[in-house]
């Protein structure tokens, strides 16, 4: 009997530890309140949920995704509101949500939604991002040397390397982006970058009663210019043909 209970404990404790340091699937996303309370998301959340296990939470601020009526692209029409979209904060979670939307599965999934035989919402197409040619300057070298110093704790930097932080996406992946350029320009704005990333001059100092949640990574203009440099040179990740539904 005390075996059978020790078993017992063992098991519960493993799987305790394991939902603990289980990465929780989940995509926030902010909207307008008219959006909300049209149940738009009520109808639309499970379907997604169901298809990629990954959950969706409704937020005020800080969202990896936001919806507004002003700024972003363009993905769905209630009435004459137009509804627009723009991806915050890039992981494999926002980017899932939103290649979910423009699909196939996801614009049906819009278009089913109806009112008295109508439908109530217009899933627009939306339009990508023109190409842009970049080119850049900068030490590339340098760029490779301070990308494994500075970024591979969360990212995969360079080919043969696996090691990441969950949805982290690497530099490949963010190479696949047309404005990557401005993503790795900009990074220190980006959630989570923050709160422990210093450049001189640019960043503000951190407030000492938030120190930052891990060691800080501190580099200069001309260190992000060779890391966009070396970034330039690697070839974007092969994602695939989007999956097509017959």
């Amino acid at each position: 009997m005390r075996i059978v209970k020790y078993i017992c404990s063992v098991i519960l404790l493993v799987t305790s530890l394991s939902y603990t340091n289980a990465e929780e699937r989940i995509v926030t996303i902010s909207a307008p309140n008219s959006l909300i309370a049209s149940g738009f998301f009520d109808y639309i959340i499970p379907r997604f949920k169901l298809k990629t296990q990954i959950s969706v939470k409704l937020v005020t601020d800080s969202a990896m995704i936001a919806i507004s009526k002003n700024s972003g692209r363009a993905f769905l029409q209630m009435g004459d509101i137009e509804f627009k979209i723009d991806i915050v904060e890039e992981n494999n979670y926002s980017e899932r949500f939103f290649n979910w939307l423009k699909s196939d599965v996801g614009r049906k999934t819009i278009s089913s939604i109806q009112e008295n035989d109508e439908p109530v919402f217009v899933s627009l197409e939306i339009e990508e991002v023109a190409t842009r040619q970049v080119r850049l300057s900068g030490d590339a070298k340098l760029g490779l040397k301070q990308s494994q110093q500075k970024c591979a704790r969360c990212h995969v930097v360079e080919k043969g390397r696996k090691n990441s932080i969950g949805s982290t996406p690497s530099f490949f992946a963010l190479r696949t982006f047309d404005d990557w350029d401005l993503r790795f320009s900009g990074f220190y704005l980006l959630r989570p970058h923050p709160a422990f990333t210093i450049i001189p001059d640019v960043t503000e100092p951190f407030d000492d009663s938030r120190p930052a949640p891990i060691v800080p990574i501190e580099l200069d203009l001309n260190e992000l210019q060779a890391i966009i440099a070396y970034v330039q040179n690697i070839p974007p990740a092969d994602l695939g043909e989007p999956v097509k539904h017959q």
